[in-house]
């Protein structure tokens, strides 16, 4: 009897059930939320097991006027939950709403304008609906959720041209009682990667109106991680909060940051306090920036700029290191001279130079470049429309001081220049790390101006030009005996243990289509000096140079030995040989010389000769053909007046 009862309660409730007012009265709540019209179709069923509901046709919420035609949604239809006894008391008090799989379109107009921005004034379809909603009497109509299930999001920008796809959307909604906190959870597909999200935002009813709120929220997608506590507003999305961010090493959006290998950094995070502003000016203070196991701290600011957006920032760091933010070991630090076949001809995509301006302060207690290791430095990055510049403050290098400016121009094509200048470095470290030469220790001071172009490095190599001066103070060249090998012409005063001491090294070079060469190099030590000329191949990175010195000098710096020596071969392996070429030559020279020397003394003993048997004299600054000639029209013209009888 009582199964039978509660059978015919059951059909009774299910006829005294109104399930299309209650659709309607749905519709009307989702449109007067929107200000959109909201259109349903198709039969309306009801169910009172396992719990009460409505469930509708086809639904479509109108896209803004400005949008394309297509609806801001359309879906399979609605699942609605109502509260049984206010319904048998004459109030609506839905428990909650579910849109079945739903297509969402969301886009932003060229002119910024979003079309899920309901604060604007509600369409007059979407009014007259909300009018024409029938009465829920004197009792407040309450949402308890809202929710989504099987959907899809699309969003398109027309400014940008950017299209994005989310599938298997799930999506809940928890609202207050009142204009309290709601709870809001999100799941859903991304190019193969788990979405999640799960946020809560106070008073969404004012927020939505424009009121500032706060939000707390976490958001995860396929290894990147981030999440924002603080204040929020819709109306220009004015932002005051703590923000946290990560990206776990090896997660597709890490994959995809770095080209998809394994270059570039494991992992990012970063943290700091957000300030949006309405007038899109965004900041963070504060901030700590984790690339791998470097970190960042500084602050930074976003603006919007005439041509292009503008990024002015201050940062510290302690031991940072270029290689491990590219994601390469500290231990795989190569020198210039590590590709023996040539520089990389690997394009160089500088376009990224031209997306924003910047302003970017540096300040680290070391900074390693890969080739070149700086210790405590300061630098300020200034970027204009594609051109970079780097303006070293002051910068420790090798155990010197480096100074001066360094740019990259990527405004039609691609362009490096600098004129640097520095005093006292090491030259076994500075070479070394360079070339992978460090025979040569002395401190050095070092001025240099250069140009490059091309879009890749070889290009730039060999098309360098430019100037520079060296001087080499008091210091070792290891690996040679110059003044032993110049004593002896032995060839053996090379290798391990040989060492030539020297007291200075002058030079000035000159660089033309990657061609360095020097004319005027000046080697001084205890008993040599030595005078150098060469040229040096920076595209293929070869040398040769051919110092001529002269041993067992004399304290006035006259006399001695003058014995060529060569030097050739790649930057990492320099030979030195003694010129021989060089020598014979020097020998040829001499003995000419000499022949040259005895020749000009006949000549003069023969001129002396003919003189004294002519009887001719010179007179001064006359030649002696003049004066020869001189004596002979004189004796002529004497014999003449002879014979006319008139002497």
């Amino acid at each position: 009897m009582i199964v039978a009862t509660l059978a015919v309660l059951g059909v009774f409730a299910i006829a005294l059930i109104p399930g299309k007012k209650l659709a309607e009265i749905a519709a009307g709540q989702i449109a007067e939320f929107t200000g959109r019209e909201v259109t349903l179709s198709g039969d309306v069923t009801t169910k009172i097991f396992p719990r009460l509901s409505v469930t509708t046709g086809p639904i479509a919420v109108a896209n803004a006027p400005w949008a394309e035609d297509a609806p801001l949604l359309t879906a399979e239809g609605l699942t609605i939950g109502v509260e049984l006894l206010p319904l048998l008391q004459g109030n609506f008090e839905f428990r909650d709403i579910k849109i079945l799989q739903p297509n969402i379109r969301l886009s932003v107009a060229k002119d910024g304008r979003k079309n899920w921005d309901f604060s604007g004034k509600p369409t007059a379809a979407a009014t007259a609906q909300v009018a024409k909603a029938p009465s829920s009497g004197s009792r407040r109509v309450t949402v308890e959720y809202a929710g989504i299930t099987d959907g899809e999001i699309h969003f398109y920008d027309d400014a940008s041209g950017l299209r994005e796809s989310l599938s298997d959307v799930n999506f809940e909604a928890r609202f207050p009682e009142s204009d309290g906190e709601i709870r809001v959870s999100l799941s859903g597909q991304y190019k193969g990667a788990s979405l999640d999200v799960q946020a809560g935002l106070d008073r969404p009813m004012g927020f939505l109106l424009g009121d500032i709120a706060t939000l707390d929220t976490t958001a995860s997608l396929g290894g990147a991680k981030i999440s924002y506590t603080g204040k929020l507003g819709l109306s220009g999305l004015v932002m005051d909060g703590d923000l946290v961010a990560s990206i776990a090493a090896g997660s597709p959006l890490l994959n995809a940051i770095n080209a998809g290998n394994n270059a570039g950094p494991k992992a990012l995070s970063m943290k700091g306090k957000l300030v949006r502003t309405p007038d899109g000016a965004t900041y963070v203070r504060g901030g700590e920036y984790k690339i791998g196991t470097q970190v960042l701290r500084g602050d930074i600011d976003f603006k919007a700029g005439k041509d292009r957006p503008v990024i002015k920032g201050i940062f510290t760091a302690q031991d940072l290191s270029l290689p491990e933010l590219q994601g390469a070991s500290t231990q795989s630090q190569t020198s210039l001279t590590a590709n023996s076949g040539g520089w990389s001809k690997a394009p160089i995509d500088v376009s990224g130079l031209s997306a924003v301006d910047a302003e970017i302060s540096l300040t680290a207690t070391s900074l390693d470049l890969g080739v070149v290791e700086f210790g405590p430095s300061q630098v300020l990055m200034k970027l204009n429309a594609g051109r970079a510049v780097f303006d070293l403050k002051k910068v420790k290098a090798y155990g010197g001081d480096l100074a001066g400016e360094f740019v990259v121009n990527g405004r039609g094509g691609l362009s490096v220049g600098g004129d640097l200048t520095m005093k006292g470095v090491q030259t076994d470290q500075l070479l070394g790390a360079l070339v992978d030469f460090d025979r040569l220790v002395s401190p050095a001071d070092v001025r240099v101006k250069f140009l490059g172009v091309g879009n890749n490095l070889d290009a730039i190599v060999k098309s360098l030009s430019g100037q520079g001066a060296i001087n080499v103070q008091k210091g070792v060249l290891k690996g040679v005996d110059v003044e032993q090998m110049i004593r002896t012409l032995d060839l053996g005063y090379q290798g391990t243990g040989q060492r030539t001491v020297f007291e200075s090294i002058d030079a000035t070079f000159n660089i033309d289509k990657g061609i360095m060469s020097g004319t005027d190099l000046a080697f001084k030590a205890n008993g040599l000096i030595a005078e150098g000329r060469g040229k040096t191949n920076l595209s293929q990175k070869t040398l040769v140079y051919r110092l001529t010195p002269t041993a067992l000098v004399s304290p006035d710096g006259t006399g001695g030995v003058r014995v060529p020596l060569l030097i050739r071969g790649p930057w990492a392996d320099l030979r030195f040989s003694l010129d021989l070429e060089a020598i014979v030559n020097q020998e040829l020279s001499a003995e000419k010389a000499v022949l040259e020397k005895k020749l000009k003394d006949a000549e003069k003993a023969a001129k002396a000769n003919a003189i004294k048997k002519l009887g001719v004299k010179q007179k001064k600054d006359e030649s002696l053909e003049d004066a020869a000639r001189r004596t002979l029209e004189e004796a002529a013209t004497k014999e003449l007046l002879k014979l006319l009888g008139q002497n």
